[in-house]
């Protein structure tokens, strides 16, 4: 496409600097972004909750606590899925994906049956999973339900020996001939051995002779350091990667303790799952309030500046020049490239910042995660500085937590703005030059300008420069509303109330009215004190009586130059908690004398 612009005349006494044509920004004035909200727990104990909510009176109580109360069993890939794991539990199974800096991710829970094309036994319960680690068997898995199992290839999804008896099969011993724990292939030296595990007891096999080499025998005298909260048996168990390909990960109920087959003791553990495994709290809650904090984007344009030069060119006296300002069409830079925040407000955009924030590598403490699914503390510690916990002030340590996981929040959110700052710059970058008017241009990518510049009132020759713009943007992160919400773990018993509602759920979820008072005047401080960013002092996001959330407050900020000059004022729902004011280089060019030759 070709676009004729109006004729540029230059006037050397007044070195002005002109648009070579209208600037259309990417955003209108302006876009409300909802993030998703940031949930802050309270750290009420389990034990404050009544047993039909799951609550319970300690860690060891907790029903994750127990022998296969967490996951029946799991299983590690192999080759190209070694950093996935499967997690089994009745009829259903996840699949776990270790991802670096422990923003590990799961699929959610998928049905056995439809998904692993196995008999109905197995699709209801998979006692144990042995992975094949030699000649014929790598890349294969037994599955062992019962006193059944079968041979399976994951990746063509078949089954390679239909459901068979243990017994028979396997040259065990007949007390081994049924109900798995777990069962775990030798590595290193060890390689073709495979090791069952049956309450406290475990036999070595070899798989190259098919025959049982040695037990049943106890566990404790012959696996060195093993910890006596293991002693009587393990849930399952799957290898480490990396350093530690070579060390066994056995696990019972929310714990584990790490087996170094050199060393040939355990060099980790007991230690809660979920702090290697952060995301398996999500399928291991415990009941838990929660505070959740509901925030708006506010984006606006700022200020139009000079970005790099694109060219410059020289008039004659009295005559008048043209020349090409070719833009490579923004989606044709690069196609695997999606909008930003800054350049785009469609919803998907804004989910996809929202879900950046979420995992970015934040200053927080685990409790003070933005997901309840995946903060490692909800599940089973009666947290000692929470409320009801020891605490001298619980109220006081709840509004430190809460600022606290505010200023966490701001901070990713300016570190993701950054990030889609630097994405712009770097889309933008060398997509303007400027070409002789008999330039040919490639339709496909590119859009031209055709511009003419006069110097047609002057004898002298003078110089101009191209250049692209900056745009300035000014994002404002705001508190706009609260709820009170509780989770453990069944979507059925899943509520959000808004803080005006605050006593029923307390009443329906509390039995005890201390701790109910407690978790109210823990909301309310924490909500009557949100330092607003535009003055620094604190504020109330709720009304005179403190019963309810004001949907009335408002906060203006004052946008100043770099003199302090007031530009304008911009006026957002709620309270600031942050402002951004990235400057990105854009696509749109200028035009400016450079003074007379």
């Amino acid at each position: 496409m070709t676009e004729q612009v109006p004729d540029v005349a230059l006037d050397p006494a007044k070195p002005e600097v002109k648009p070579l044509f209208a600037i259309s920004p990417a955003l209108p004035e302006s876009i409300e972004a909802q993030l998703k909200p940031v949930r802050i727990a309270l750290n009420v104990p389990p034990s404050a909750f009544p047993a039909r909510l799951g609550g319970f009176a300690g860690p060891a109580d907790s029903p994750y606590a127990r022998r296969k109360g967490a996951f029946g069993c799991a299983a590690r890939g192999f080759g190209a899925t070694g950093d996935r794991i499967w997690f089994f539990r009745g009829g259903k199974y996840l699949r776990y994906f270790e991802k670096p800096e422990r923003h590990d991710e799961t699929s959610g829970w998928l049905p056995i049956a439809g998904n692993w094309n196995v008999p109905p036994a197995f699709a209801n319960r998979v006692d144990a999973v042995l992975t094949g680690s030699i000649p014929p068997y790598q890349g294969h898995v037994w599955l062992f339900s019962g006193d059944q199992y079968l041979r399976y290839d994951p990746n063509s999804d078949t089954v390679i020996i239909g459901a068979q008896p243990i017994a028979g099969n396997w040259n065990l011993p007949p007390e081994f001939c049924s109900g798995f724990d777990a069962v775990i292939h030798g590595a290193g030296p060890f390689l073709g051995i495979v090791w069952f595990f049956k309450g406290g007891k475990y036999v070595r096999y070899n798989l190259r002779d098919d025959v049982t080499e040695f037990g049943p025998s106890d566990i404790t005298p012959l696996w060195r350091d093993w910890p006596e909260a293991f002693a009587d048996g393990v849930d399952f168990a799957f290898y480490g990667t990396g350093p530690h390909e070579n060390h066994i990960y056995f696990f019972r109920g929310d714990q584990f303790i790490r087996y170094d087959l050199d060393a040939d003791r355990v060099v980790e553990g007991p230690a809660k799952a979920v702090e290697s495994w952060p995301a398996l709290g999500r399928y291991m809650p415990v009941p838990q309030l929660f505070l959740d904090e509901r925030y708006q984007l506010f984006t606006f344009h700022g200020r139009l500046g000079n970005g790099g030069v694109v060219g410059t060119r020289t008039i004659e006296g009295r005559s008048r020049t043209e020349v090409w300002v070719i833009t490579r069409r923004q989606e044709k830079v690069d196609t695997k490239t999606s909008s930003n925040l800054l350049e785009s407000s469609s919803q998907q955009v804004v989910d996809n910042f929202s879900e950046q924030v979420r995992h970015d590598d934040s200053e927080q403490q685990s409790r003070e995660d933005y997901d309840y699914g995946t903060d490692a503390s909800f599940h089973g510690e009666a947290q000692a500085t929470g409320l009801t916990g020891g605490e001298v002030d619980a109220t006081l340590h709840v509004q430190g937590q809460t600022h606290d996981v505010r200023s966490s929040f701001a901070k990713a959110v300016g570190r993701q703005v950054n990030n889609a700052r630097q994405e712009s710059q770097d889309r933008h970058s060398q997509q303007v030059r400027t070409e002789e008017t008999n330039t040919s241009i490639d339709q496909q990518t590119e859009q031209g300008y055709r511009q003419v510049v006069d110097n047609l009132a002057s004898d002298r020759p003078l110089n101009f420069v191209l250049f692209q713009l900056t745009q300035e943007y000014i994002l404002v992160l705001s508190l706009v509303d609260a709820q009170l919400a509780f989770r453990n773990g069944d979507d059925r018993a899943a509520q959000s109330v808004p803080i005006r509602d605050m006593g029923k759920l307390l009443d329906a979820v509390l039995a005890d009215p201390a701790v109910r008072a407690d978790v109210a005047r823990a909301v309310t401080a924490a909500l009557s004190a949100v330092t607003d960013a535009t003055t620094g002092t604190d504020r109330s996001l709720l009304t005179e009586a403190g019963t309810a959330v004001d949907p009335k407050v408002r906060t203006t900020f004052r946008v100043t130059d770099t003199e302090g000059n007031l530009v304008r004022a911009i006026e957002v729902d709620g309270i600031v908690v942050d402002v951004e004011r990235p400057v990105v280089l854009t696509p749109n060019t200028a035009i400016a004398t450079a003074g007379i030759v």
